[in-house]
Order: structure tokens, then sequence, then C-alpha cells
């Protein structure tokens, strides 16, 4: 059995990751950009189907892309399990989001999220993130 301390060190990692996953939410459907990377590493990379952005630059660019083509979102994650390492930890997320496009058209999607992260010296931050799409529909206004 793990020691009270490794099993302690587990639930504030788990804790800390939760609040990952929170943040990234709240920072991409508030449109505030330093709240949304400072979740990342610096070479992290950002799978969503299609498209895959490497480094922090790029990621920004293509959230603010996003924010662009949408006047509001709104992500959810449940049903969360993580996995956490020494130095490594990865996660599953299961994701319902609501966006509002600029031409008034909302779309509700259902997916998971894939997640790797890495500890780092100022705590855990995604290393990879893979958006997988279950389901998305068209909702009538």
């Amino acid at each position: 059995m793990s020691s009270l301390e490794e099993r302690l060190a587990r639930l504030e990692a788990e804790r800390d990751i939760l609040r990952l996953a929170a943040q990234y939410c709240h920072g991409a459907d508030d449109n505030e950009v330093a709240a949304f990377l400072d979740v990342w590493v610096p070479d992290a990379v950002w799978n969503v189907g299609a498209h895959r952005f490497r480094g922090t630059v790029e990621i920004e660019e293509a959230v603010r892309r996003q924010w662009a083509a949408t006047t509001a979102m709104f992500h959810g994650t449940s049903n969360s399990l993580i996995d956490v390492g020494v130095h490594e930890a990865r996660g599953r997320h299961d994701v319902v989001s609501l966006a509002v496009l600029a031409d008034g058209r909302r779309l509700l999607t259902t997916g998971r999220y894939d997640d790797v992260y890495a500890r780092t010296s100022v705590g855990w931050r995604i290393q990879e993130r893979r958006a997988i799409v279950v389901t998305s529909v068209e909702i009538p206004s």
C-alpha cells in the first residue's frame, strides 16, 4: 500500500489537473487569452481533429480564430478520469459545448478530451490535448 504522503500527493495532483480542465473551459469561454494559455506547456500540442497546433503561439492563433467566429461559447467537462504518474499524467474528460456562431447559428457538440499532462516547475500543465467530436448538431433558434 502507498504511504499517506504518496496518496495525498496523488489526490493533490488530480485536483490540480481538474482545475486545469476548468481553467481551459473558462479561458476559452470568456475569451481570456492569459488564462487559456496558462494551462499549456510551451511546446504543447492541441489536436482538434482536422487541425493540429503545436506550441502556444499556434494555439493562441487558433483560439483567437475560434473567438472571431463565435459570439459566445460554453464548455463543460465531466466524468473525468485521471491517472497520475511521477512526472506525467493522463486524463479523459467528457465534454459538451455550445457555440453561438457569428451568423447566429447555435451548435451543440459532445465529445471527449484525451489529455497528457506534464509536471512543471509551476505545476501541472497540458502537454497534449486531443479533442474528439462524437456529435455536433445545429440547435434551432
